[in-house]
Parts: C-alpha cells; sequence; structure tokens
C-alpha cells in the first residue's frame, strides 16, 4: 500500500540531500592549531605532547577563515580551537 504523505516526505528530503551537493551547510569549523600540549591529561586522546612542535601555520589559518567568510554565513558557525593546547601556537593572537 502507497502512503502518498510518506512519498511526498520522501521526495521532499531527496531534494534536500541533493541541493546539499550543491550548496553545502557549515556548522561546526574545527582548526587544531598545533600538537603541543603542556600537560599529559588521562582523559584526552590527541596524543599531544609538550616535545610536539608543529603548529598549524598563520597563512593556513587566515587564508581558510577568509574563504570560510566568503563562502558561508560567519554568524552561523560555530568555530571551535583546539589542539594540543592551542594558546601555545606562537601566533595565536594574531
Amino acid at each position: 500500500m502507497n502512503h502518498p504523505i510518506k512519498q511526498a516526505n520522501m521526495l521532499d528530503l531527496a531534494k534536500h540531500q541533493k541541493s546539499l551537493y550543491s550548496h553545502p551547510r557549515l556548522h561546526f569549523l574545527f582548526l587544531e592549531l598545533t600538537d603541543k600540549c603542556n600537560l599529559n591529561c588521562l582523559h584526552c586522546g590527541s596524543k599531544c605532547a609538550g616535545n610536539n612542535n608543529t603548529y598549524l601555520d598563520y597563512g593556513v589559518i587566515e587564508k581558510t577563515l577568509r574563504t570560510v567568510a566568503k563562502c558561508y554565513d560567519p554568524a552561523g558557525i560555530m568555530i571551535c580551537i583546539t589542539g594540543g593546547e592551542p594558546l601555545l601556537h606562537p601566533d595565536i593572537f594574531e
């Protein structure tokens, strides 16, 4: 037995899914600035340590944020700055 309401809902869902391919939405942006951390928390699964010295390049950060602001509505995006310890990034206040 075919239910017209269910079929209409499924067609609407299929249209919505197709529209996301051409007009994707961005709700969350995670930036892992560094793998360096001055702590060793038991609950943390990141494997970051004080002797790590990898930092996301400031130019990459800036370009990414500018591109996101140009392509999406920044007001609807939650930016999560993570790491290791993000405050150990040498350009954090830039």
